[in-house]
């Protein structure tokens, strides 16, 4: 074989085999990927310096659908053309609620008269970094972020979360 055509060969099974590293080390994240309850995240307010008087919050997920919240604020999820954010009200709300995954990167939890979305950070390649939890307010002043605190989130394990 010449080395022109060798050289040709060599190229394509390289290729190919990027292209098939591509697909599966890159793709879209499987559900399997996604937190498993129960997980819980701890956080606060991340859109200013920490004042004395702000509260933590927490987001509890269960196996069930079921969800306990401490101190999150209440409100409405709104689609933009800027994305999904959410208009946020003055209340905190702290008790039972109710979730389920939305999309690909965001978790639904409704409580009382509201419907928020916590959304994954980004991670690398397109997937979803479920260790690290967000909310956006539509007016741009507010930003929470929430840190996984025990249980499994999509990679990230740490100790079972305790239930009391």
């Amino acid at each position: 074989m010449d080395s022109n055509r060798r050289y040709w060969r060599v190229a394509a099974i390289c290729g190919l085999a990027f292209v098939a590293l591509a697909a599966t080390g890159c793709g879209e994240r499987a559900p399997e990927s996604r937190p498993q309850p129960p997980a819980q995240w701890d956080g606060s307010d991340i859109s200013q310096p920490p004042e004395p008087e702000d509260r933590a919050m927490s987001l509890l997920l269960l196996p069930d659908g079921k969800a306990t919240l401490v101190n999150v604020p209440g409100g409405q999820w709104t689609r933009t053309d800027s994305g999904i954010c959410w208009n946020e009200t003055d209340e905190v709300y702290s008790g039972d609620a109710t979730w389920t995954f939305f999309a690909e990167q965001g978790i639904e939890v409704k409580f009382e008269d509201s419907e928020v979305i916590f959304w994954a950070w980004p991670g690398k390649f397109g997937s979803y970094d479920w260790s690290e939890l967000r909310m956006f307010s539509c007016s741009g002043d507010k930003e929470w972020g929430m840190a996984l605190s025990c249980g499994s989130a999509g990679l990230d394990d740490l100790p079972p979360c305790k239930r009391s």
